[in-house]
């Protein structure tokens, strides 16, 4: 009997009401409970240039996260568009920022000093669900995937690791892995950390 799969469009729509729906108490207990836990990490304690992104319709919010690294010097980096794909600029205190096509804030001075994706330790990747085998449902515009997909051709996975951010609801049993697809090592929720 063949899998069934969620229709991803359908889901995609469930999850950001859901996400969309959560008030602003809950907003910043998740982004606190999900910074304590990752920060416990072997992961996060190994990584020197994390690459995170901005928070836009409902995603669970780095800032906390962003916050600890800059008091443990760490170097972070946001991500930003570029022909369809990503590259990931320095993101420090007081950075001026700029809207990209979608409305997401990305660092303003980001020529000449954006880093490629293979240039970072760890990757902090929004989502819109994940399923226990790393499977990774984005937005549907395909970016990390085409930026990340140099993780493919190789055939033991190096750095970056890839950790998928999201509210443990969207933590699904199964995804359709498309061959496009590139899975996160592990994933992150304001109650577990996964690893696949």
């Amino acid at each position: 009997m063949p899998a069934v799969f969620p229709d991803p469009k359908m889901l995609r729509r469930q999850i950001i009401d859901r996400r969309l729906a959560l008030d602003d108490l809950e907003l910043r207990a998740t982004a606190v409970s999900a910074a304590r836990i990752f920060w416990r990490q072997v992961e996060s304690n190994r990584c020197h240039r994390i690459g995170v992104y901005y928070a836009s319709r409902g995603e669970l919010n780095c800032a906390v996260i962003i916050q600890e690294a800059w008091a443990r010097a760490r170097e972070v980096y946001l991500p930003v568009l570029h022909r369809g794909a990503l590259s990931f600029a320095p993101y420090r205190p007081g950075e001026p920022m700029v809207r990209n096509r979608f409305g997401i804030p990305e660092p303003a001075a980001a020529d000449g000093r954006a880093l490629r994706p293979a240039d970072l330790d760890l990757v902090l990747t929004p989502l819109v669900a994940f399923d226990d085998s790393g499977t990774r449902l984005g937005m549907g515009g395909g970016f990390y995937d085409r930026s990340f997909h140099f993780l493919k051709q190789r055939r033991k996975w190096r750095k970056p690791c890839l950790v998928g951010v999201g509210y443990e609801f969207q933590h699904v049993p199964r995804l359709e892995r498309n061959d496009w697809d590139i899975p996160v090592q592990c994933a992150l929720t304001e109650r577990a950390f996964y690893r696949f």
